[in-house]
């Protein structure tokens, strides 16, 4: 079993996993319905989020009730991250998929039925995102086996990803009418119904969903943390996932403060959701951006998150000093597009140099990073705007942006001063050989890492 250094990068797309033909759907229509399937999952659930908030504040008028909705939304998948990638390295990673969103469907069915009883309700949410916390790792996981090239991944990714944005953005604008139409209980049947939608699509496919494992790998209970571990002794992802952590409080900070800057500006809930499609459109163009450039640029990942950081940190600087409500839209939009272009670079960064048979392990051990920022963020949000105002906080998101970013570009200066371009040959002895170009081809320019980790990792 592979945790760490010394071990190889296992292929990217093997051409039989298993022993089992990889099945009969074009790779094309495999990740239109994957991102099909995620769009109406993500509409549904962000629905669901809002009507769950909403019926927080209806019937207990605590902000901090409803803070447990939030923190149940996005606190328990980052705890049950652990055994979320366990299930996808262990299982055929579609049915996990599918077991997810099933069992997300009776969650809030059920939740459909007590709408006037807010601690039900927040048991049911936990359990929700309990139900859905393997899905995206395992979804990740899957996805090099189901493209099966590797000029093709880029573009995927950011095809789902800019189906997830889409859906994100949809979410809330059918919340808002089915909850002035028929009460928020009929949110939770919406969801219900989408994530059954969901559960359709991804059954209808036939590819090579599952992990890449011989007959004595199947990972066990044992191996829970090995995502954590493999993120923590990668020489390159540890400082990436360190810059992601940074990022993302970043990004969690600003979130509750868009509507107060809306309020500021005199926007009002206008304001707020012009904020909110900003924000989206420029992720949905972020990401179609980053599957073009590292495809067709042959940009690397890393320069790419970079880039990211930068854009994001421009972004906030320009909400947080913006004279009109224009140039803050135009920073959204911004930062939108960073978010976009990170999310896409980062997914294909791991899925290339993290083993097949722990990849879902390792994408949840990232999601839980990510989670885990979001939540920070969100907590530190509170004191933040009160002391420093709407724009502030922003201003306080930038500087966390500047800080990855400075990580990042100390990241890529390390590496290209231990592995420098290979000068010619001399009289002092034979140059190294170069690093496979499956492996070269995704580091910063001139750097000729081995993409393994950095200690004794090989176990079992």
């Amino acid at each position: 079993m592979i945790t760490g250094e010394n071990a190889e990068m296992a292929p990217l797309y093997p051409d039989r996993r298993n022993g089992e033909d990889p099945g009969g759907t074009s790779p094309t229509s495999a990740v239109n319905r994957i991102a099909l399937s995620r769009a109406v999952t993500f509409s549904g659930g962000n629905a669901a989020f809002i009507a769950l908030l909403f019926i927080l504040f209806r019937e207990t008028d605590s902000a901090s009730v409803v803070a447990l909705g939030a923190l149940a939304s996005f606190a328990v998948p980052a705890l049950a991250s652990p055994v979320a990638g366990w299930l996808g390295d262990r299982f055929d990673r579609r049915r996990v998929m599918v077991a997810s969103e099933i069992l997300g469907a009776v969650c809030f069915l059920l939740s459909a039925a007590v709408t006037s009883s807010p601690a039900e309700l927040l048991i049911l949410r936990m359990l929700a995102s309990l139900a859905g916390a393997p899905l995206m790792s395992s979804t990740a996981g899957a996805l090099p086996g189901v493209v099966r090239s590797g000029d093709a991944l880029p573009a995927a990714n950011a095809k789902l990803t800019a189906a997830g944005i889409a859906g994100g953005l949809v979410g809330p604008l059918l919340a808002a009418g089915l909850i002035a139409v028929s009460g928020p209980g009929s949110v939770f049947l919406f969801n219900a119904v989408t994530f059954l939608i969901s559960a359709a699509l991804l059954i209808s496919i036939h590819a090579d969903f599952g992990p890449n494992r011989g007959d004595s790998e199947n990972p066990g209970l044992s191996d829970l943390g090995v995502g954590f571990r493999y993120l923590g002794r990668h020489r390159l992802l540890r400082p990436v996932t360190l810059a992601c952590a940074i990022v993302f409080i970043g990004v969690g900070l600003p979130a509750p403060a868009e509507v107060a800057l809306s309020a500021d500006f005199r926007a009002g809930a206008t304001g707020y959701a012009a904020l909110t499609c900003a924000f989206a459109s420029g992720g949905i163009a972020g990401a179609l951006l980053a599957g073009r450039g590292l495809l067709l640029l042959s940009i690397k990942p890393i320069s790419m998150l970079i880039a990211a950081s930068t854009a994001l940190t421009i972004g906030f600087i320009l909400v947080g000093l913006a004279p009109v409500f224009m140039v803050v839209l135009a920073g959204m939009a911004v930062a939108g597009a960073a978010d976009g272009v990170w999310t896409v670079a980062h997914e294909n960064l791991v899925q290339r140099i993290t083993p097949d048979e722990i990849r879902s392990r390792v994408f949840a051990a990232g999601e839980a990073v990510y989670y885990g920022g979001i939540s920070v963020g969100i907590i530190g949000a509170s004191g933040s705007i009160a002391v420093l105002g709407a724009a502030g906080t922003f201003r306080i998101g930038a500087l966390a942006s500047m800080l990855a970013l400075a990580v990042l570009v100390a990241t890529a200066a390390a590496l290209a001063r231990t592995y420098p371009k290979a000068a010619p040959r001399g009289r002092r002895g034979a140059v190294p050989p170069p690093p496979p170009a499956s492996t070269a081809a995704f580091l910063p320019a001139g750097v000729g890492e081995s993409l393994s980790p950095t200690a004794d990792q090989r176990t079992g």
